[in-house]
């Protein structure tokens, strides 16, 4: 049993999204919710870093990649904008034909930046997007050995993968049976987004490419 659970625990998949999907928010539970807050904000910002050390092979040459990330930044940018229109538009649409203006993911982000400030922001627009790209983009679609097969079963993961991503975050409408029109709309924005960072990760072959459009997103969101 010891053998089972230290393989399990091994697992880079397994290690790092229990502890993000699973083992935080218990331990947030625990304490009040005046506590919780900066608690999670905490512990998303440790966990990230670890996530970074553990995975820092991604990451290698850094300031090489940084540099080509400079030259081309257009890339970036595009996706971004190409993903914040999406969100705009359906924004528009919910606005006009929905019943509610945000959906649960983005009221709790904003309780939880309202509740504990600077240090939610962080842990909101910067690492948080590390981590779920290191689980959806190389935990996961890297070491699957579908990678090793055609395009079109690499094409079928990351619509799979895809999906997973925006049923994660719209998971309280999921889970209350809220799939109205204002679902729709969020999970085809989640949906948009992942399947444009997905490629974007695929062209480049570089993590910082769709780590710097989620946050970049996540910094467009906070002042919208």
């Amino acid at each position: 049993m010891k053998l089972t659970v230290k393989k399990l625990w091994n697992n880079d998949l397994l290690r790092i999204s229990s502890l993000y999907l699973i083992v935080l928010p218990m331990i947030t539970a625990i304490f009040p919710e005046m506590y919780s807050e900066y608690l999670m904000a905490i512990l998303t910002i440790v966990l990230s870093i670890w996530c970074i050390y553990e995975m820092r092979g991604i990451f290698q040459p850094f300031f090489l990649k940084l540099e080509e990330l400079n030259r081309q930044s257009y890339l970036v940018g595009a996706v971004a904008l190409i993903t914040l229109f999406i969100g705009i538009f359906l924004s528009f649409l919910k606005a006009t034909f929905g019943t509610e203006g945000i959906n649960s993911n983005q009221d709790m982000i904003i309780h939880s930046i309202e509740t504990t400030g600077l240090i939610s922001k962080i842990a909101i627009v910067l690492f948080v997007p590390i981590i779920e790209e290191i689980i959806f983009k190389h935990l996961i679609f890297d070491k699957s050995k579908i990678l090793k097969s055609t395009k079109m079963k690499q094409a079928i993961l990351i619509i799979l993968l895809s999906i997973a991503f925006a049923m994660l975050h719209t998971s309280n409408e999921i889970i209350n049976l809220k799939l109205g029109f204002d679902f729709i709309c969020d999970y085809i924005y989640y949906f948009t987004f992942s399947i444009f960072t997905f490629s974007l990760y695929k062209y480049s072959n570089n993590m910082l490419y769709p780590v710097s459009v989620h946050v970049l997103c996540n910094i467009v969101a906070l002042f919208l």
